[in-house]
């Protein structure tokens, strides 16, 4: 614990207030307000449903189409500093259509940055295609390996420091992730077999999160404490408070020494006592 942490926690103690630690790391979860897809197919170049909240990546036989996905996530009441985050996604089980569809073992999913401003990226159109590009390219964020093993179960994509310095910057306000499969075996518009995932995932219940680490900053009562201590410390100080005294233990606690007085009030013992020194016999002599 370093010398500022050590105020902040002798301050709160002499408050009366409930000793806990300080910056200590936690765990929130926030769902998606929105995804959905766009697609690039022969006419059209980057078409896109406002409706439709499928999240499908990859290529589709029928129409001959790609896909890449996106998804929301409204942080506005997150205000801590964020140290790691993944993208959890659900694999949509055989039941209900299937997620994983490809002739290949494993399909490799990545995700990207979105420079595309949020009302731009929701809004319903076609031959978006700065959007539908910006879905698959600029910084990576992380990837992960799927199969069909993975139906059924969610998906975590462990998010890189770079996507943790983007998140951690939009905090506030809105932030959205892109993705597309970047294992595909060919390109062009006329792909056969489909290699796609996430598909079928319009089915509720949803998994869209994202599962962040924060790591709080001191509350404003923490704040206001550590200057309560100081000023009790000068305080202690200057009227010669005994430094084992009932006041003075959350000083130490916090690693804060009171300075040791050199002698007793006169007010404890008749005028003709001597003086004594602390943590001698307190009785009065004569």
């Amino acid at each position: 614990m370093d010398s500022r942490q050590k105020t902040i926690r002798g301050a709160i103690c002499a408050i009366g207030l409930p000793l806990a630690p300080v910056g200590q790391a936690t765990t929130i979860t926030i769902d998606s307000f929105d995804a959905g897809w766009y697609l690039r197919a022969a006419g059209d170049t980057g078409g896109h449903v406002a409706s439709n909240v499928n999240y499908v990546a990859g290529w589709g036989t029928i129409n001959n189409r790609f896909f890449r996905n996106f998804f929301v996530f409204d942080l506005s009441s997150t205000t801590n500093t964020i140290t790691s985050a993944t993208l959890r996604l659900k694999m949509e089980t055989q039941c209900c259509g299937g997620g994983y569809f490809s002739p290949d073992p494993t399909e490799t999913y990545t995700v990207f940055d979105v420079s595309t401003s949020i009302a731009t990226l929701l809004a319903s159109g076609n031959n978006k295609t700065a959007v539908f590009d910006d879905l698959g390219s600029g910084n990576v964020y992380g990837s992960v390996q799927v199969s069909d093993a993975d139906e059924g179960f969610n998906v975590d994509i462990t998010l890189n420091l770079t996507a943790v310095a983007d998140i951690d910057a939009a905090t506030g306000g809105n932030f959205a992730l892109g993705g597309r499969v970047t294992s595909l075996g060919a390109t062009g518009l006329d792909l056969d077999p489909t290699e796609a995932v996430f598909q079928n995932s319009h089915v509720s219940p949803f998994v869209r999160q994202l599962i962040l680490n924060v790591v709080p900053e001191p509350t404003s009562l923490a704040l206001v404490a550590s200057g309560l201590a100081s000023a009790r410390t000068t305080n202690a100080s200057s009227t010669n408070t005994s430094p084992r005294s009932a006041k003075s233990k959350c000083a130490w606690a916090a690693g804060i020494a009171p300075k040791i007085p050199t002698s007793t009030p006169r007010s404890r013992c008749p005028r003709s006592a001597p003086r004594i020194t602390p943590n001698t016999s307190s009785s009065c002599t004569t």
